[in-house]
């Protein structure tokens, strides 16, 4: 099991001393090693990185936990594009919709929803729903707020683990972040450690819970609330 490493951690609840500018009220020590070995165990079995590689579960496992059956909706930036020429691309051994899929077995009653910037990797499956969107381009992001708007309402959760670049994830936050339903949470995944100070600068300006959670295999996950 990897353990994600706060600082100001000293072993309490994984966000509370994380505060960038507010605190998120989420305890790791909720979760019950069963849970995280369960969630990293489907991440895992779906072929997400989720799970072993990086090991999420450590974010995701209180989140899940805090929000509990009132997750409905769920959106994940980057499906898992195996196209070698595309940025972010997870090789030609990567899965495709592994995450999403993953998603919608953790979650056995949310509509799970999927953007990339690969259009040949768009899919429909029972509870899981796909569009093209590119994160470089505000005009698809603006299309797509208004395409999940229009379908789904507000999200639970929204997650971007598209392309891991840094314009590319404030465009995506500074559109989509208004689906997020108060309580919910926009989390940005593989966040390069180098980009940690901007980072907190961008966050401190915000009136909403964030934290900055390090990583092994050199990463960092952006988790913020909306209030």
């Amino acid at each position: 099991m990897r353990d994600p490493t706060v600082a100001g951690l000293l072993g309490q609840s994984l966000f509370s001393k994380a505060k960038v500018g507010a605190q998120i009220p989420l305890d790791l020590t909720a979760c019950s090693t069963v849970q995280l070995e369960q969630m990293q165990s489907i991440f895992d079995k779906f072929g997400s990185d989720k799970g072993s590689f990086h090991g999420y579960q450590q974010v995701y496992a209180p989140i899940v936990q805090m929000l509990g059956p009132n997750i409905n909706h769920l959106l994940e930036i980057g499906i898992g594009s195996n196209n070698p020429n595309l940025p972010s691309s997870m090789g030609s051994d990567g899965v495709p919709g592994a995450s999403l899929r993953a998603w919608r077995e953790i979650l056995p009653s949310a509509q799970i929803v999927g953007a990339d910037i690969d259009q040949n990797i768009m899919f429909r499956e029972e509870r899981i729903e796909t569009f093209p969107v590119d994160q470089r381009d505000r005009a698809t992001l603006l299309g797509l707020l208004s395409q999940l708007r229009h379908s789904f309402g507000a999200f639970d959760v929204i997650i971007d683990d598209g392309l891991h670049e840094f314009r590319a994830n404030l465009n995506s936050f500074e559109v989509l972040f208004e689906l997020v339903r108060p309580g919910g949470f926009y989390v940005v995944e593989d966040v390069n450690p180098r980009l940690g100070q901007a980072w907190a600068h961008y966050l401190k300006k915000l009136d909403v819970p964030s934290s900055i959670v390090s990583f092994p295999k050199n990463s960092s996950a952006i988790v913020i609330m909306q209030v």
